[in-house]
């Protein structure tokens, strides 16, 4: 039922409808929904600090699933600073912080994020949401693996399984058995990386999950093989995470799970023509999206290729490399001259 714009309720529509084609994986229109609730919610005579702060968590999810996480953070800042400045406190607020170093993390913001999260760790790891407790275990362990101190990530991971091991949690228990698989992998602990990996897969089983999750872990577990050399295993983990991540239209994974793909044929030395074929495919596709970091690896990578059976190939190949390099160095000159100082 269509509602008037004076409605009462217009603004809890919106929200509601935004709500609806997040889980559609229909961004545009859930951003667009939001935006018009956040309006409602600005103008309303009635100040709700707590829902405008949800509806930026919202809108920052809609730039996280559009790979736009620097816009993705800024909501959360203004999802925070509405909270700050009504001096409200509670779930919705720890969720927020929860989310802004969770976004450190996926900008490789390591020493920030580390940072973040020991300022905040004595809220939310009390937190009464079980769900932000243990998700602030993975990234404090997630950050603790990348700074390297492997023992402690291993503690703190381990500890936040057996902690909510009774709870339906299947995304981050996914995400803590990968980690573990990751850092027994580092240590070349076979058997535990191995099992590690197992249990991951085995979250994603659950009906609750979304069906690319497995992407990350399919690469690591092949990883894990590569570090072995065991090159069939490590082949067919990582062609799955291809095909999940092609099926599921992740296309900034798609295209760095083909050219991992392409790496690995022509690492392992048994399908030199088909690491041509992908890193081909992978260039493509590149070009196409206008990807051009991707681009650049795909064409030293296609050289590797060529270096010892065409000569013409691997000198066309180098050249075209040094060319896009030297482009994208310039954009990057120009970008940081237009910045005002």
């Amino acid at each position: 039922m269509a509602l008037d714009e004076s409605h009462p309720y217009i603004g809890t529509a919106y929200y509601i409808r935004g709500l609806c084609y997040l889980k559609k994986n229909k961004w545009r229109q859930a951003e667009r929904n939001l935006h018009h609730a956040l309006r409602h919610a600005q103008q309303s005579n009635q100040p709700n600090p707590e829902l405008e702060a949800q509806i930026y968590y919202q809108l920052s999810k809609c730039h996280q699933a559009q790979y736009s996480l620097v816009d993705a953070i800024d909501r959360v800042n203004q999802g925070l600073r509405v909270l700050e400045d009504a001096k409200t406190k509670g779930t919705w607020k720890e969720r927020l912080l929860c989310q802004k170093a969770e976004y450190h993390y996926l900008l490789k913001e390591t020493l920030e994020g580390y940072q973040f999260v020991l300022d905040h760790w004595e809220t939310l790891a009390q937190s009464t949401d079980c769900e932000i407790r243990t998700t602030i275990s993975w990234l404090r362990a997630e950050f603790v693996f990348q700074l390297g101190y492997l023992e402690q990530s291993i503690e703190i991971a381990s500890h936040a399984v057996e902690q909510s091991q009774h709870l339906s949690l299947p995304l981050i228990h996914n995400r803590l058995w990968t980690l573990l698989g990751k850092v027994y992998t580092h240590t070349e602990n076979w058997d535990l990386a191995d099992l590690s990996f197992q249990m991951a897969l085995r979250q994603n089983l659950h009906p609750s999950t979304v069906s690319y999750d497995p992407i990350y872990t399919l690469i690591e577990y092949s990883k894990l093989y590569q570090k072995q050399e065991k090159w069939q295993p490590a082949y067919t983990y990582l062609e799955k995470a291809v095909s999940l991540s092609k099926k599921h239209l992740v296309k900034d994974q798609y295209l760095s799970t083909l050219l991992m793909l392409g790496n690995l044929c022509h690492e392992c030395g048994q399908k030199p023509d088909e690491a041509i074929r992908l890193l081909q495919q992978t260039l493509e596709l590149a070009q196409k999206y206008e990807k051009l970091d991707l681009e650049l690896e795909v064409w030293f990578s296609l050289a590797k290729c060529y270096e010892h059976c065409n000569d013409e190939a691997f000198h066309h190949c180098l050249r075209k490399g040094y060319e896009l390099r030297k482009r994208v160095s310039q954009e990057e000159q120009k970008r940081k001259s237009s910045v005002p100082k």
